[in-house]
């Protein structure tokens, strides 16, 4: 009689499972601690979070378990405190996390104030050859620092921090005035109420004074029409028959809502502007210049800017979204040094966005070709088999280049080298391409002006496109002797004088 065979048990089935996984990342784990020269032996990593625990993780040692080298803390205040003297304990210099939106600058604030050295590194660079779990993470960001692998990345100084989130915040504003215009304009085309097509801007003197008006209860076109400024290009007769309509009551509600909530981010976006300016005033103090504020106002930098278009020479007006206040061109200009708004397509929006986002000091980029690629705009073309698989830039600073690409779209009708040079590209690659290129060629420039000193000299583009127009002509030759032809040189005909009329005695 046959025994009957065992029962397999399946939990002891599933401890046998489990234990060649543990050995196996036991493995891992030894494989790449101890394969590389440790370059920073009292570094820390630190997985970052919004929510849920952060996990920080300091170098293991022999006799110590997997517990006493790893430790979560909560994302508060205390929290964050409790980890901090928990690395002073631990005798740990420096620490290393991943930049993951805004949730790591409390805790950047905190370290820098305790006395670490941080290194905020990008996620990109770590991303590989892990498990995503929060404990490896923080593992794999000590070990990485510790053998020194990691790339710091570029945080500005502390009053820079503060001011760029005064900027980005304006910019929000900024955004959200936009919005309320459409909703202004929205409810007039519902009532059919053409006057912003009448209008460049619904915004300005008359379309606002026009506006209140019939918040107030006026509805006689005729009498709207009476509010239009003296530069207004559209007659008053135009405006009076765009503004025949049907006053409909809800419309009338979205528009007064629209103008109110427009007021309001007007002024917010006017104590942005001051606190700005207070600000930049602080950091001159600091770097120990002088400005006289009454001078700046009487005769600003910026009355020197000329930008010329093909119609006319036109000096260059403020924007509406720049910052208000004539100083601000002598006082960018006191902070830098130099005046960056001579270069073409420059303005003071431009030049506060390089104050708020890097700060005065460049030199944490030692050349032209690193400001241009941590601000997105050198080529990442993918080449593989000797074939391009794709084009295109590498991600970078998205508020300084969307900036520089807007600087590079308004030179499309500039007379100067760097409008010449947008045209030429606008018509090889496209407007979007063109835009990306021109600006590249900004950044470096601002580069240069910044960290040598110098001011901008257009004398210095010509000759370096000096030999252009001899190459051209000399394609253009070849051109004509494969047709069979030959250019000659074109001569103006001479004026003709004609003697002075003389006078009777």
């Amino acid at each position: 009689m046959k025994t009957p065979a065992p029962v397999p048990n399946p939990e002891a089935k599933a401890k046998t499972r489990r234990k060649p996984k543990a050995k196996r990342k036991t493995r891992q784990a030894d494989q790449w601690q101890g394969t590389l020269p440790v370059v920073h032996p009292h570094a820390a990593g630190i997985d970052v979070a919004a929510a849920s625990d952060l996990w920080a993780a300091v170098a293991p040692q022999a006799g110590r378990s997997a517990k006493e080298t790893i430790r979560p803390f909560a994302p508060t205040t205390a929290g964050l405190r409790k980890l901090a003297d928990w690395l002073a304990k631990e005798s740990i210099t420096t620490v290393a996390f991943e930049a993951t939106g805004i949730y790591w600058l409390p805790l950047y604030h905190l370290l820098s104030e305790r006395g670490f050295q941080i290194v905020v590194v990008n996620p990109r660079d770590t991303k590989a050859l892990r498990k995503k779990t929060d404990i490896a993470d923080a593992q794999w960001l000590q070990y990485l620092h510790g053998v020194g692998l990691l790339k710091a990345s570029f945080v500005p100084p502390a009053e820079i921090l503060g001011m760029r989130g005064i900027w980005r915040h304006r910019d929000d504003l900024v955004r959200l005035a936009g919005s309320q215009v459409q909703h202004m304009q929205k409810a007039l085309d519902e009532m059919n109420i053409k006057l912003h097509f009448f209008l460049d801007d619904l915004t300005g003197k008359t379309g606002l004074a026009i506006v209140d008006a019939i918040l107030a209860g006026e509805r006689d076109p005729v009498q709207l029409a009476k509010l239009r400024d003296y530069r207004c290009q559209a007659s008053e007769e135009a405006i009076a028959a765009a503004l025949e309509g049907q006053w409909l009551a809800h419309c009338l509600f979205i528009l007064g809502q629209a103008r109110a909530a427009w007021r309001q981010t007007q002024e917010q976006i006017a104590a942005c502007d001051a606190l700005l300016e207070k600000q930049a005033l602080a950091l001159l103090v600091a770097m120990g210049k002088t400005w006289d504020e009454a001078a700046a106002k009487e005769n600003p930098a910026g009355k020197e800017i000329k930008r010329k278009s093909k119609k006319a020479n036109k000096t260059r007006q403020p924007t509406k979204n720049e910052p208000a206040g004539s100083a601000w061109p002598e006082l960018c200009r006191a902070l830098f040094g130099v005046d960056l708004m001579k270069v073409p397509g420059i303005g003071v929006g431009v030049v506060l966005s390089l104050l708020c986002e890097i700060g005065v000091c460049w030199s944490a980029f030692g050349s032209a070709g690193q400001l241009s690629s941590w601000m997105g705009l050198c080529p990442n073309n993918k080449v593989s088999g000797g074939k391009v698989i794709r084009r295109g830039v590498m991600p970078g600073q998205q508020w300084l280049r969307n900036m520089l690409r807007h600087a590079a779209a308004s030179l499309a009708r500039h007379e100067s080298v760097l409008g010449e040079h947008y045209r030429r590209m606008r018509g090889r690659m496209g407007p979007i391409g063109a835009n990306t290129i021109v600006a590249h060629k900004i950044a470096r420039i601002l580069w240069h002006l910044v960290t040598h000193q110098q001011e901008y000299d257009e004398s210095v583009l010509t000759k370096l496109d000096a030999g252009r127009d001899a190459r051209r002509l000399a394609r253009l030759n070849r051109q004509a002797q494969a047709l069979n032809l030959r250019l000659v040189p074109f001569t103006a005909p001479p004026t003709e004088s004609h003697p002075p009329v003389q006078e009777a005695a």
